[in-house]
């Protein structure tokens, strides 16, 4: 039997390697090298081939004699079994191998770059900080094929539970995005995320807020004549108000973008959301806005260009802050200029199919398969008249407005006591020349 006496006393005998046996079953014995040496290993005969092999199980001192018998031990329950100890080693070192290559992390890196490269620049942004802000602390370093469902709904229940069930959701998807991309590349064989369908609250959708109202409408249109902010946020505004294109198309767009000659704005494909170009003709208004515009931006590549470096766009936050500051807060958003415009545009009797067109929303039916020139005579006459309208709201609103103050005016006048009667026939003189 072995003993740390006996093996500390254990001398080589060069040339040769001595051998010291512990005595049992299991095979374990020291093996004595020339260098002087001493290594733990186990001695067996193959379950399958009955040929000697030895399995090493490693160097003493830094490992005891009690774990060296307890690994032995593992090791004839394997042989009994009729599995072979070194082949389950190396099995076991590749897991390891495997496990500490393909983390969590290491994958979600992999496809962010791979499918990564077929998204824009902000959405990429985007998903590449909500994974590592949110998963990769619980989940990044673990192995991608240790991550259970369980796991995954612990690091996902306290973001529901802060009411962010649209986040939650977004967040489960990516994972599950993650897993099958593990799956396809033959580095795991299940999708946990799958079976969370059904665990996380229901999202509710929350449209953006948006004014649908003639009279709410006219009010904003009043606040952003009034607006005394940067001249570009401003024309931005009005461009927005007036075509109701998405904010990414209104802060990219280029003056190369404008072709004077048709009244047209052409978007290129690359920055709209459908990847696919659209067309959104001009009313006389955008024109004039435009030429007033240009020898103000004209110098950048941008109509709308940030007031510090003419060689990028407005911020993502531009318009919104302008409207906040103009009282809109929760009450009107940039793209809410999208949805006051199909809800006036609709209760006025303008068709559907143009609205949906000028919106460059598509469809899956076959009617609705995208078409950059559709309805454009057509979306021609209702930009037109959405401009007119809205020249129309303003003058009505502006015209309410000065009713209100007149009126205001002279009863405050016939309120004032006798020592103004001076000013009280001013106004008689005015009324009556």
């Amino acid at each position: 039997m072995l003993t740390d006496t006996a093996i500390k006393q254990f001398r080589p005998e060069p040339p040769k390697t001595k051998k010291l046996f512990d005595g049992g079953r299991n095979g374990l014995h020291v093996l004595c090298h020339p260098s002087g040496r001493k290594v733990f290993a186990v001695r067996y005969t193959h379950p399958v081939t009955r040929k000697d092999q030895t399995l090493t199980l490693g160097e003493y001192p830094h490992i005891s004699l009690k774990t060296a018998r307890e690994r032995a031990e593992a090791a004839r329950g394997l042989r009994v079994q009729g599995i072979d100890p070194r082949e389950a080693e190396k099995r076991e070192k590749e897991e390891i191998r495997v496990a500490a290559e393909d983390t969590f992390e290491q994958l979600a890196e992999e496809w962010i770059r791979i499918r990564g490269s077929h998204w824009s620049e902000s959405y990429r942004r985007k998903i590449t900080t909500l994974v590592s802000r949110h998963l990769f602390p619980a989940l990044g370093k673990e192995a991608i094929t240790k991550i259970s469902a369980p796991l995954l709904l612990s690091v996902l229940r306290p973001i529901e539970a802060c009411g962010k069930t649209d986040q939650a959701h977004t967040l489960l998807e990516q994972a599950a995005a993650i897993f099958r991309f593990a799956i396809s590349t033959g580095r795991a064989v299940s999708d946990p995320a799958a079976a969370l369908k059904d665990a996380l609250i229901p999202h509710r959708q929350k449209n953006f807020p948006a004014i649908t109202t003639p009279e709410e409408f006219s009010e904003l249109l009043r606040a952003m004549d009034e607006y005394q902010g940067e001249y570009t946020t401003k024309a931005a505004l009005e461009f927005t108000l007036l075509t109701f294109q998405r904010s990414q198309s209104i802060r990219l767009a280029r003056w190369e973008q404008i072709d004077w000659t048709n009244r047209l704005w052409r978007i290129p494909a690359e920055i709209m959301k459908m990847k696919e170009p659209h067309l959104v003709p001009l009313s006389t208004q955008v024109l004039d806005l435009l030429q007033m515009l240009q020898p103000v931006t004209g110098i950048s590549d941008f109509i709308f260009p940030c007031l510090f470096s003419r060689s990028k766009p407005i911020s993502e936050n531009t318009m919104l802050y302008a409207l906040v500051r103009l009282g809109y807060r929760g009450r009107m958003t940039v793209h809410g200029f999208r949805s006051t415009a199909s809800t006036l545009l609709n209760e006025n009797g303008h068709h559907p199919d143009v609205i949906e067109a000028a919106l460059a929303h598509v469809h899956g039916d076959i009617r609705s398969i995208y078409n950059k020139a559709k309805y454009l005579p057509e979306r021609r006459t209702m930009y037109q008249w959405w401009a007119d309208y809205c020249d129309e709201l303003r003058q009505h609103r502006k015209a309410t407005t000065q009713a209100k103050i007149t009126i205001s005016d002279a009863m405050t006048q016939m309120q004032r006591p006798a020592h103004t009667s001076e000013n009280a026939l001013q106004m008689a003189r005015a009324c009556h020349p």
